[in-house]
């Protein structure tokens, strides 16, 4: 029995095979191999007010400025040496001085953002009928 015992169009599939399969673990070596994700700049810090970060109005965001501080893994935080950054605010209602606010960073404008204050807005009824007020939520 001389010769091979596949055909020459096996032996054609079997060495694209190997070389298909060649690529595929070159791919995920290199896959491996390749740090884990990191951002390539900050997106998400913590801040503490430090110039009262007005409310949202007429389409325009509120702003304010804050110092911005480092989280460590026991849950200290420490101010950093950074300047005090310009934070923006989505809400209707205004962040007040040294409170702490978690900002993300918008990826189109590169803008920090503050998370929605904790706080709820209401407006005060007052009926002679009934005479105490009554705390109605506002639509924003």
């Amino acid at each position: 029995m001389a010769g091979n015992l596949i055909s020459n169009s096996g032996v054609a599939q079997l060495r694209a095979d190997h070389q298909k399969l060649q690529q595929l673990m070159h791919r995920h070596q290199l896959m491996n191999s390749a740090p884990a994700y990191q951002s390539p700049r900050e997106d998400q810090i913590l801040v503490k007010v430090t110039t009262m970060v007005t409310p949202k109005a007429s389409g325009q965001l509120g702003e304010g400025l804050g110092t911005v501080y480092d989280i460590d893994s026991t849950g200290a935080i420490t101010a950093t040496n950074r300047d005090d950054i310009t934070v923006y605010n989505i809400a209707p209602v205004p962040i007040p001085v040294d409170a702490y606010v978690m900002c993300r960073r918008n990826f189109k404008s590169g803008i920090w953002l503050a998370d929605e204050p904790q706080t709820a807005v209401v407006r005060l009824i007052y009926t002679p009928s009934f005479p105490a007020c009554l705390l109605i939520p506002a639509m924003a």
